[in-house]
């Protein structure tokens, strides 16, 4: 199905805390860098690292996906 990898994406958002939705957003939405993410933020890019990882984890796609 063609939109398989959007509902993975979307039933992600559900299931992960404010920040991580927020930096999730701002890079697969806005196209953001982590760099760009981490300053707008005002955390580490490790912070923002972590927190895209472990919300592409919670949605079963590798971190690297390009949905």
């Amino acid at each position: 199905m063609a939109n398989d990898g959007f509902t993975v994406e979307i039933r992600t958002l559900e299931t992960v805390d404010a920040k991580t939705r927020e930096a999730f957003l701002l890079h697969r939405m806005d196209g953001l860098s982590y760099p760009q993410i981490a300053k707008q933020m005002g955390v580490s890019v490790s912070a923002i690292e972590k927190r895209i990882a472990w919300a592409m984890d919670m949605g079963g796609l590798p971190v690297d996906a390009q949905v």
